[in-house]
């Protein structure tokens, strides 16, 4: 029996014996829904004990605040449907959006909003019978919890022991090999094309070391006191993917330079920052390493200097920041690195902290300023709130099969559409409806002829062994539900084929209902979702670029600095947004459009976005404004033409290559009136 296979078989005998024990004990002892019990096993059973242990403290953080919510605002709006219905679309819009911004606690979040709607409709007809209906969700909520929970600690326990310092090797290993193929560009004939595919295994990397963290925290107290260490070590390495990216921005630009030449100091960083990267692998395998960490510094040949023209200068000093900044930040890592394996060493961390946070404080020195909303989450909590109200209209007003089931299931299935909303919700149908299907076939013929828990206890452990051995993701927690949902185990269990029939179809009925929607989230046109992102991008762009075409002022007003501040979050994030879009795209449709293409395209307006990050920083400031004001005259044609194809790629995202070489044209001419200034 191979690996992988056995630990499907441990997970699945986990999992059903864990179902078997909680409805065991809520049926023995009598409780309200033993199935909620039963989800919150469905919910948290994941791979590893520490993965278990983190989402199942989340759910019962979840779950009081739903609760509370439901009890308020059914004290608030008693026998008032349009305040009510108003009420609970308003909590799950709250819930929605912070579950999407909130990714460290985004579980909690939402179980707070599903949990709030299944309390206000599960029948309490005055507030005791609603405080009881939320006691109890939350008490079979915490069984489910601590019974998984035992299950997989005393039985056959996977462990996370060493898996953030593996997951820390590996994201170190990836920004080694990536600074190395950038030192390849940078000083000989290296070549571009697998910088992509690095940056995305260093992205990959970067959130499996937070999952890692969550998982080994939860389980391994030494990890959990070196928290401090592991968060700043993660900080710093997103804040190296950063540099690294903004470095390699700019290879085009120092393509016809002797970089080499001008910074003889290079080849003694680029081996520094090898010996850094394996040092930091030792460390966080807990070998001993000299504890020395040298700084070297990058000077420049002022003769060889003198002899480039201005603006090869300018790009000679940004590629020197940054990989003054990578030398820093690396240096940084080893020593938290060292930190972590119990080395004492004379640290420079406070010169880290500093430049780490440096945009942060810069921010904070600008006075009052409102937070930046993320439209495309925004757009995802309003969906579930909208789904939940519809679904509510289609109850009071239709009343078709499935009752209040439209209200609650439509919302909680909706808040999922919103945290992946490239997913179609008509995929899903089909698993829904075969799981549905087969627990039916069991409920009718099975199920009345059991007699005693022994016999339901088994049945419930081979549905539930089956479903998690064969299926995966989606499919498995379709097929979860089901068995709860269509089998309905209750303490005074009666048989009516006609309900489960028609639950059956409600469950079918409401993904369809969905699909409808979900052309609000763009979810079924995916090309169409990529096209609206690339207009935001390049409308942002241009409002950016239209600052630098204005007439300068130093002060701005809040109002002012958080529409900057907007679009700069917008363009420093739709890059990574339209590439998860393309993804979605069916190319047999659309043949005319590769992957290739797609991530051609993302990887040109990532770069941009740095550019215009390093054009905005280097002007702001009284030496910027006056370098703009110096330089005006002969920039500003170009800056027109740059701002009308920038507003016209906001309208048009395909339009305008015909401008390319009328744009290189009134650049270049610019560039040589600059120079001979």
């Amino acid at each position: 029996m191979n690996s992988s296979h056995s630990i499907r078989v441990k997970e699945a005998i986990k999992t059903g014996l864990a179902m078997v024990l909680v409805y065991g004990i809520a049926l023995q002892t009598g409780w309200m829904n033993p199935h909620w019990a039963g989800i919150a096993v469905a919910m948290i059973s994941l791979a590893t004990v520490g993965q278990s242990i983190h989402k199942g403290l989340l759910r019962l953080a979840g779950t009081i605040p739903g609760c509370v919510a439901a009890l308020v605002i059914l004290s608030l709006a008693p026998q008032s449907r349009w305040a009510f219905i108003m009420l609970v679309s308003s909590w799950l819009f709250v819930t929605t959006y912070l579950m999407l911004v909130d990714k460290e606690r985004a579980y909690m979040w939402n179980v707070s909003g599903f949990v709030c709607l299944i309390i206000v409709l599960t029948g309490p007809s005055s507030s005791a019978s609603a405080f009881e209906h939320a006691t109890f969700r939350s008490l079979e909520t915490v069984l489910g919890v601590v019974v998984y929970t035992l299950v997989s600690v005393f039985l056959w326990p996977l462990g996370n022991t060493g898996a953030i310092k593996k997951t820390g090797v590996d994201l170190v290993a990836a920004q080694a090999r990536l600074v190395g193929a950038g030192r390849d560009i940078m000083t000989g004939p290296g070549s571009k094309e697998n910088l992509a595919q690095l940056h995305s295994l260093e992205i990959q990397q970067l959130g499996q070391l937070a999952q890692a963290f969550q998982a080994e925290g939860s389980e391994n107290h030494e990890v959990h006191e070196l928290r401090h260490l592991w968060n700043q070590f993660h900080s710093l390495s997103e804040a190296l993917m950063e540099a690294i990216d903004s470095w390699g921005a700019g290879f085009t630009q120092l393509s016809k330079i002797d970089v080499s030449t001008l910074l003889p100091g290079l080849p003694s960083l680029f081996d520094e920052l090898d010996n850094r990267f394996r040092q930091i692998q030792l460390a966080l395998n807990g070998e001993s390493v000299a504890t020395e960490v040298s700084i070297v510094p990058l000077s420049v040949d002022s003769r060889a200097l003198q002899s480039l023209p201005s603006f090869d200068r300018a790009a000679l000093a940004v590629a020197k920041k940054d990989l003054e900044r990578i030398e820093m930040l690396t240096r940084s890592m080893l020593e938290y690195a060292h930190e972590i394996n119990g080395d004492t060493v004379g640290s420079s961390q406070s010169e880290a902290i500093p430049a780490l946070h440096q945009e942060q404080n810069h921010q904070e020195q600008k006075g009052f300023a409102l937070p930046v909303l993320d439209l495309d989450h925004l757009r995802g909590a309003m969906f579930a709130a909208t789904a939940t109200f519809a679904g509510y209209l289609a109850w009071i007003f239709f009343n078709p099969p499935g009752h209040a089931g439209w209200f609650e299931l439509s919302g909680i299935v909706a808040m999922a559409m919103a945290a992946t909303q490239q997913i179609k919700p008509n995929t899903l149908i089909k698993p829904v409806g075969l799981a549905c299907l087969l627990c039916l076939l069991v409920y009718v013929f099975i199920l009345p002829s059991l007699s005693t828990f022994l016999g339901l206890g088994s049945l419930l452990f081979v549905l539930v062994y089956i479903n998690c051995y064969f299926f995966t993701g989606m499919a498995r927690l379709a097929g979860m539900i089901a068995i709860i949902n269509v089998i309905a185990i209750q303490n005074q269990q009666s048989y009516n084929f006609a309900a489960m029939a028609n639950s059956m179809l409600f469950m079918v009925m409401v993904f369809f209902f969905l699909f409808a929607l979900s052309f609000l989230l763009s979810a079924s046109r995916p090309e169409k979702a990529l096209l609206k992102l690339s207009q935001r991008y390049f409308r942002s762009v241009t409002y950016l670029v239209q600052g630098l075409t204005s007439s300068v002022s130093v002060e701005m007003s809040w109002i002012q600095r958080w529409k900057n501040d907007f679009h700069r979050y917008e363009i420093k994030t739709l890059p990574e947004k339209i590439a998860t879009w393309g993804k979605a795209i069916d190319h047999k449709l659309f043949p005319a459009s590769s992957p290739q293409q797609i991530q051609a395209l993302v990887t040109s307006l990532e770069v941009l976005s740095i550019r215009v990050e390093t054009l905005l920083a280097a002007g702001e400031g009284t030496c910027g404004h006056q370098l703009l004001r110096e330089t005006r005259a002969e920039l500003q044609p170009w800056l027109e033409k740059i701002e009308a194809s920038f507003s016209t790629w906001s309208m048009r995202p395909e339009a305008g290559a015909d401008t390319i070489n009328d744009l290189q044209n009134r650049l270049a001419k610019a560039l040589n009136l600059l120079e001979r200034r």
